[in-house]
């Protein structure tokens, strides 16, 4: 499968759009430690689109790297990533 093709972003807007206003449904797994703690996700599809019709990127809930202003000599950087999309304690 060609993930690079300009039409598979239309395809996938297309059938986006098909579904009822604000109820695209998206499915991940969800991986918590036994204290509750976030320790991963995996997607798994939109609608009846599973997850091997994406490019491994656009898989991905969000993930990033900030760096921060620090002490002289030091350098500081912050991971953004999925957890923050996720309560920390399971409930």
């Amino acid at each position: 499968m060609d993930y690079t093709r300009g039409d598979r972003h239309k395809e996938l807007a297309d059938y986006v759009t098909s579904f009822e206003h604000g109820r695209v449904p998206v499915v991940y797994d969800v991986y918590l430690s036994q204290e509750g703690r976030f320790l991963g996700e995996r997607f798994v599809r939109v609608g009846d689109w599973t997850s091997d019709r994406f490019h491994v990127n656009d898989r991905l809930l969000r993930v990033g790297v900030r760096f921060k202003p620090s002490h002289a000599g030091q350098k500081m950087f912050a991971v953004l990533s999925t957890a923050n999309c996720f309560p920390t304690q399971q409930r």
